[in-house]
């Protein structure tokens, strides 16, 4: 009766649903004393209800005007659609890119919600590696031994969720060079676009949107932009060769229309909060960088080691294999309520690999890691 597409059975750890009180997973700005105030949020969602009802498949022109700002104009606002979620955009660029059994490639260690993903679209997801080398780096080779018949697209995410790898410009010509010869499509998830850390690079490619090499798709949303996943609203910019271009936002308006997901106030309310973003942007900065410090103060001096990341919310951890395993993420649980994922959960290769979320408080950081990193009595 029902679809193998939904046949999945999630992975859980066996402590998942003891209360942890160092939760080191949390990733909702809002859960950790970060974002916007109910007093400030009415402020600047003043006057965007509406009762007037003005469907535009590619959403309101004055959001998408807002959206091309946010890209510095590198993209006119005629290539940018809207939906609710990134998610969603994942979905309608499937449906325009794939056919049922088609390939996109994926980075690994990666995201889990890609697999669901795809398999929702009848999409079949080839990983490519992203090995660690004193900083996080893609394998080229790797991603062109991984394009076979039936590929449709390399998807990178710049900063990878958790890596927090951002994508290098000779990394992105390769991709450019592959996706012309096999004639694929460039998807980049720069929902953490926001959130890049450290020295500044010539070599970082701070977005993707404009770029022209290939067919690409630059996905952002509000949840990261604006940290306001309640909000439901994000976009994909199209760039690309003009043909490419014109076929790709046709196919995509198309799938819009089907769906008009996203809700006439908060695209009339997007370019104030586009606006306004740096109010809470700023001090969840603050607090990735304070973690990330305090992260390798921690673990200084022990078998454990925190990875260098580019950016994004996330922090890396690697131990000895040993305590790494699921027994020892259940005994953290059980013993000091503390929770963290364990490698597995992003697709990290062999044991000895941890991911705590870097946003939040720092004295639960501080307290969640010590226990982790303490040895074993």
């Amino acid at each position: 009766m029902f679809s193998q597409r939904t046949g999945w059975r999630e992975r859980l750890d066996s402590g998942a649903a003891l209360p942890a009180a160092l939760d080191l997973t949390v990733t909702n700005p809002s859960a950790v004393g970060l974002g916007w105030s109910v007093e400030r949020l009415e402020a600047l969602l003043a006057g965007s209800v509406t009762a007037a009802y003005e469907p535009n498949p590619k959403g309101l022109l004055a959001a998408r005007v807002a959206v091309a700002a946010y890209h510095n104009h590198a993209v006119p606002p005629d290539h940018v659609v809207l939906a609710a979620s990134t998610s969603e955009l994942y979905g309608w660029i499937f449906a325009t890119l794939c056919n049922p059994g088609d390939d996109v490639l994926v980075p690994t260690p990666g995201y889990p919600l890609f697999e669901m993903l795809a398999r929702l679209h009848d999409v079949r997801l080839v990983p490519y590696a992203c090995p660690y080398a004193d900083g996080w780096h893609l394998d080229l080779d790797a991603v062109h031994r991984a394009v076979g018949p039936r590929t449709r697209a390399i998807l990178a995410v710049s900063p990878n969720n958790p890596t927090g790898h951002v994508l290098r410009r000779p990394e992105r010509d390769g991709f450019a060079d592959l996706c012309a010869r096999h004639d694929l499509a460039l998807v980049v998830d720069e929902v953490f676009a926001d959130f890049v850390t450290g020295p500044a690079d010539p070599d970082r490619v701070a977005s993707s949107a404009g770029f022209d090499r290939c067919l690409t798709f630059v996905l952002s949303g509000l949840s990261k932009v604006c940290l306001l996943p309640q909000a439901k609203l994000a976009w994909v910019a199209v760039s690309g060769p003009r043909e490419r271009v014109a076929e790709a936002l046709r196919r995509l308006e198309l799938v819009a229309d089907v769906f008009l997901s996203v809700a006439s106030p908060i695209q009339r309310a997007l370019p104030v909060l586009l606006a306004a973003r740096a109010e809470v942007l700023s001090p969840l900065q603050a607090r990735v960088a304070t973690n990330r410090q305090l992260a390798r103060d921690v673990v200084r001096d022990t078998a454990w080691s925190a990875l260098c990341a580019d950016g994004g919310w996330a922090i890396v951890l690697r131990g000895p294999a040993g305590a790494t395993d699921d027994a020892s993420v259940d005994r953290w649980l059980r013993t000091h309520g503390v929770r963290v994922h364990p490698g597995w959960y992003y697709d990290f290769s062999g044991e000895g690999w941890l991911v705590a979320s870097a946003i939040v408080p720092t004295d639960i950081l501080r307290a969640g890691l010590a226990a982790i990193v303490a040895p074993v009595p």
